[in-house]
């Protein structure tokens, strides 16, 4: 008999260890293992779902401080921007060479007229800080914006050499 409860006793306990090592694989292979790339903290950061942006405030030159396509941080935004002007037209280079168009505020969302045309969502505003996210092609994007006092030092040097 008393072997019998230590048979019982032990087995519990040893499906108990494996049931608990178990839920603790578990935690550990999930999303953290699978998210192994570092992430940006301002973009990271909760989502203001109570955005009344205007027109005004968008206006400027925006410089990429940090991106991430599919979650994960790229570098190949490092000198990316986007700058929108007064008269409804904007330009940017995220997608290589610089693209001029027109673009619409409405509500959080800034449509680029394009080609192509895109759809940028602002998540995020606060003072000269942005966060917009974007599907470009099969790629989820976030950006990580600073609203700059100049434009590139390129095109100042343009105008220098046209004087």
């Amino acid at each position: 008999m008393i072997r019998q409860n230590f048979r019982f006793w032990l087995l519990t306990f040893f499906l108990s260890a494996v049931l608990f090592a178990a839920c603790d694989d578990e935690s550990s292979n999930g999303t953290d293992a699978e998210n192994t790339e570092e992430p940006t903290p301002a973009i990271s950061e909760m989502e203001n779902s109570d955005l009344e942006i205007s027109n005004d405030q968008l206006l400027g030159y925006w410089e990429v401080l940090a991106a991430t396509r599919n979650g994960k941080r790229t570098e190949s935004l490092k000198d990316a921007y986007f700058n929108f002007q007064e008269d409804g037209q904007m330009e940017t280079n995220i997608l290589g060479e610089p693209l001029n168009s027109s673009y619409e505020l409405s509500g959080t969302a800034i449509t680029q007229s394009g080609p192509p045309k895109l759809t940028y969502n602002i998540k995020r505003f606060e003072d000269s800080l942005m966060v917009l996210s974007s599907q470009i092609q099969s790629f989820k994007f976030q950006f990580q914006l600073k609203l700059g006092e100049e434009e590139p030092a390129e095109e100042e040097d343009q105008e220098e050499e046209v004087q």
